[in-house]
């Protein structure tokens, strides 16, 4: 009797001792997820505003801010000089393409026109990016994030990062 009863205490301890083990394992690997998404989209803001001061434009803002590598063709060009380096930064980072995907809002200001060339004026590039994180453990983003409901995938931790760097070339 002694033999079952133990068998029987083993097993309700397990039963519960182990989602607790499950959980704090999925939400060990989700901050992990969540911390090189940041790290990754760091580099990826920051190459991006020092290519836009280097060249002195911000260059034009993408098309879509929900989408923005969307119709990026694999090589920088002239017109759209951060919006391409950001994605050509996560494009060649580990689990770019995920991020990329998961980018919910870029927005990229510079001087003023269409193609935000630098001035005396608005001497700055700043580029702010928002990106989602699917959680692998339900309710951890809400957890998370505070509550609040502003990321687009329920359930889902949301990464904000913003850069900024001062302009090489500034034209009058």
């Amino acid at each position: 009797m002694k033999r079952r009863a133990r068998r029987a205490s083993a097993m309700i301890e397990f039963v519960i001792v182990f989602p607790i083990a499950m959980a704090f394992l999925m939400l060990s690997i989700d901050v992990g997820r969540v911390y090189m998404t940041a790290n990754s989209l760091q580099l990826a803001t920051s190459r991006a505003v020092r290519a836009g001061a280097i060249y002195g434009a911000a260059g034009k803002t993408p098309q879509s801010e929900t989408q923005p590598c969307v119709s990026y063709p694999g090589s920088v060009r002239e017109d759209y000089v951060v919006l391409d380096t950001f994605c050509s930064s996560l494009y060649s980072l580990p689990g770019g393409g995920s991020i990329i995907s998961g980018t919910t809002r870029l927005k990229i200001s510079g001087g003023p026109g269409e193609t935000q060339i630098c001035s005396k004026s608005n001497p700055n590039i700043k580029i702010e990016a928002t990106v989602s994180v699917a959680s692998m453990v339900p309710g951890a983003g809400a957890l998370l994030s505070g509550g609040s409901s502003d990321s687009t995938l329920p359930g889902s931790w949301s990464v904000y990062l913003q850069s900024a760097a001062v302009c090489e070339v500034v034209t009058e």
